[in-house]
């Protein structure tokens, strides 16, 4: 009687019922963390997808913007430089014909202070201060004024601007003072500068390839 009691009374499984137990729950919760992995691994590749679908969208949008950008024709590029290298030359004129005399003096009186013997002529003396005067105003002028304001005097007037030669932002201060002060003065030097930009698409001369840089029309 007792031992019936006590085997009505039984919540103990026998091997078979625990394992059929453990399989269905296994099983279950097996399945449950697979559908999640799934769901977030599709999950995660929707978002993937969003993001470089959103990143194309803006490089197409730069990539369009950049055609957008027409380089500068060689008619303005000329007119700018015909600008550039006669204010130059004005200023040079006007320095040497107001300071001239003014500055051989100063230079002939440190030479006697000093002791030094003078060895240049009169004539050589103000070749030499008109030389001096003239590079003064291509530094100003030409390479300080462009390598600030990203462009020279002759582009402002004939709307013309550089850009890096991705075209998205305008060249740098660095990138313009070398490009103005040695690049673009032994470019044109050679006259090899004057025949890239018509065998080129986007018009880029000796001096802007070497430069990294890019003329645009405004």
């Amino acid at each position: 009687m007792g031992d019936k009691k006590d085997d009505d009374w039984s919540f103990d499984l026998d091997r078979n019922e625990k394992k059929q137990v453990k399989q269905d729950s296994g099983g279950d919760n097996e399945d449950l963390f697979k559908q999640d992995s799934k769901r977030l691994k599709v999950d995660g590749k929707s978002v993937k997808r969003k993001e470089s679908r959103s990143k194309l969208a803006r490089r197409q949008a730069e990539l369009d913007n950049q055609k957008d950008i027409a380089p500068g024709s060689m008619g303005k590029r000329l007119i700018a430089y015909i600008i550039d290298g006669a204010l130059v030359a004005i200023s040079a004129a006007v320095l040497t014909i107001f300071l001239k005399d003014k500055a051989i003096q100063l230079y002939t009186e440190q030479v006697r202070e000093l002791g030094m013997n003078q060895n240049i002529g009169p004539t050589d003396l103000e070749k030499l201060m008109g030389s001096i005067f003239l590079l003064g105003s291509f530094l100003i002028l030409q390479v300080f004024y462009s390598a600030v304001k990203k462009r020279s005097i002759g582009k402002v007037l004939t709307g013309l601007w550089v850009l890096d030669s991705a075209k998205e932002h305008n060249a740098g201060f660095v990138k313009m003072f070398l490009r103005e002060l040695l690049v673009k003065p032994l470019s044109l030097l050679f006259f090899v500068g004057f025949i890239i930009p018509f065998i080129n698409a986007d018009k880029r001369s000796l001096h802007d390839f070497i430069s990294g840089t890019f003329v645009a029309d405004e």
